[in-house]
């Protein structure tokens, strides 16, 4: 498995719903390297930013973009800027981390925001996917197995990453934070990647099914690991 190249540049750019920890991500994979500047961690429940945050550190630039949905003011402009920033990454390497917390239940409405940052973002979103899980520190079960029995939204996130994630755990030491940012790199490696789900364009326009449409339909059959 081969490592991102960052000799010729890498984005990171770092999404998720208010309170997931996506910020928190992006200061782990900025504590590995020679940083002069961290995000800014909120202490509540609405986000303090509002407008998306850069940062350079050697051959990485790390993107945080706010929760748009959670904004008071400047949620539109943050939907036009990430239009605007998926057409800039279109020719470079990048990845897309979409922060979800290990420890409670994915919902719907985090769903509902993926989605809607899926359509803004574009075409070519699920070949750079990755989903980041964060508070690792409370994960006490192994996590690739319990992902086995997620519900139907987090299972259709899952198929559009490929399956490709990493646990984040922000309260563990410099040492361990550099192996997650390896795993990270590793995971990087991968991408761009083919969509996984099985299902091309072709054949969903003929009458088959993919994930999402399984979830959006109302699916109910779901069972719950430790996302609860």
């Amino acid at each position: 498995m081969e490592s991102a190249r960052r000799d010729q540049g890498l984005t990171i750019v770092l999404f998720g719903k208010t309170g997931n920890g996506k910020s928190s991500v992006g200061n782990i994979i900025l504590s590995t390297l020679e940083a002069r500047e961290f995000f800014p961690i909120a202490s509540g429940l609405a986000s303090k930013t509002e407008t998306i945050a850069e940062i350079s550190a050697e051959d990485i630039k790390v993107v945080d973009i706010p929760d748009f949905t959670n904004l008071e003011v400047g949620g539109d402009d943050i939907r036009h800027e990430i239009r605007s920033l998926s057409n800039s990454l279109t020719h470079t390497q990048y990845a897309v981390l979409l922060a979800v917390r290990c420890d409670v239940r994915y919902t719907k409405e985090e769903y509902d925001i993926y989605r809607e940052f899926k359509t803004l973002w574009g075409k070519g979103i699920c070949s750079h996917l990755i989903v980041a899980f964060t508070f690792g520190d409370r994960q006490d079960h192994n996590l690739d197995e319990e992902l086995e029995t997620v519900n139907p939204e987090l299972k259709s996130l899952l198929s559009d990453a490929g399956r490709q994630y990493v646990l984040f755990n922000d309260m563990s030491d410099s040492k361990d934070k550099k192996l997650q940012i390896e795993n990270l790199l590793k995971e990087i490696g991968n991408l761009p990647r083919r969509r996984q789900e099985g299902v091309s364009p072709e054949q969903t326009a003929s009458g088959m099914r993919t994930t999402e449409q399984n979830v959006v339909s109302g699916s109910t059959e779901s069972k719950w690991c430790c996302f609860v």
